[in-house]
């Protein structure tokens, strides 16, 4: 494991990506798989409300209009059931799938790439005030952490349902081959050029309102442009979001994410064995210190 993650075949997936919709993310940049069930997400959801740790550790971010969307972010996973979420076969599996293929950059043989774990963060969304997320793509912070390629994508497990009431996300559909756009600070938030947003939009860019039920998993390329409104509706939205980078596309500059480390995948079933278990003191949870994160200041 000191040179890879481990990757037992006793743990491996039975949940792949279909040949279908791996093509699926390549063409749109996104894709749509129920891969967790009703139990997990709802076990998952009443420990992230529950949970005192990650909800003293959540920290602001201010849209265009002064609302705040609020996350908490770690570097590196613990033992709990977080982590379980992180490592799991299906997520690290279908990761590494997509890694490979040819809509990353230096991917081109279609092989799987060896994954890590970027960061987790949990999304939380405050009825009725939670703010908007601009337009913006996930390279267009992480290029200025020192990640050389766009060999990144993010999964977005919606732990209950995701509406355009309460802000769910929106998308520009196939945006990702666009490469990577400027940004500037709005807000708290690194935003994408609104005029490049715009042509994207009249060059035939559909967006799309991502609705997702419980345990559904968006996997989405970190160039595919995404943004989401206000929550103005009577509950909250929760999300917990695990961001992967490839093994080969290793930053050349340390920063307030992690450099490559293994990451061992786990059986599927240890998220509903630690479902009760949140973080503690001790169980290799690393959180992020917001102070450190420069990249949203660090636009061009």
């Amino acid at each position: 494991a000191a040179a890879c993650g481990a990757r037992a075949a006793a743990t491996a997936t039975r949940r792949r990506l279909s040949a279908e919709q791996v093509a699926a993310y390549h063409r749109d940049g996104f894709v749509i798989v129920p891969l967790f069930s009703a139990e997990e997400a709802a076990a998952l959801l009443a420990l992230a409300e529950s949970d005192a740790v990650v909800n003293e550790r959540a920290h602001g971010r201010t849209d265009a209009e002064g609302f705040v969307s609020k996350l908490s972010l770690w570097n590196a996973c613990g033992v709990n059931a977080y982590g379980a979420v992180a490592r799991s076969a299906r997520m690290v599996d279908n990761a590494e799938t997509l890694l490979g293929g040819p809509s990353h950059t230096c991917a081109s043989t279609g092989e799987p790439a060896e994954c890590y774990h970027y960061h987790t963060k949990v999304m939380i969304k405050e009825a009725g005030v939670g703010g908007a997320w601009e337009w913006h793509q996930d390279y267009g912070y992480w290029y200025n952490n020192g990640c050389m390629a766009p060999q990144m994508l993010s999964a977005m497990v919606a732990l209950n349902e995701h509406t355009e009431e309460n802000g769910c996300l929106r998308v520009l559909k196939g945006s990702h081959a666009l490469g990577r756009l400027t940004h500037a600070l709005t807000g708290g938030q690194a935003g994408a050029d609104p005029e490049r947003v715009e042509q994207a939009r009249q060059r035939g860019h559909e967006e799309v309102a991502v609705r997702l039920q419980p345990g559904h998993v968006l996997f989405f390329h970190c160039n595919l442009l995404h943004a989401s409104a206000r929550n103005r509706s009577a509950g909250p939205r929760w999300s917990m979001i695990t961001a992967y980078n490839a093994r080969a596309n290793n930053p050349f500059r340390e920063h307030h994410h992690p450099c490559y480390a293994p990451l061992d995948r786990w059986d599927d079933g240890a998220v509903l064995a630690l479902k009760t278990l949140g973080v503690r003191d001790g169980d290799g949870t690393v959180f992020m210190q917001s102070r450190d994160d420069a990249s949203a200041a660090r636009q061009e």
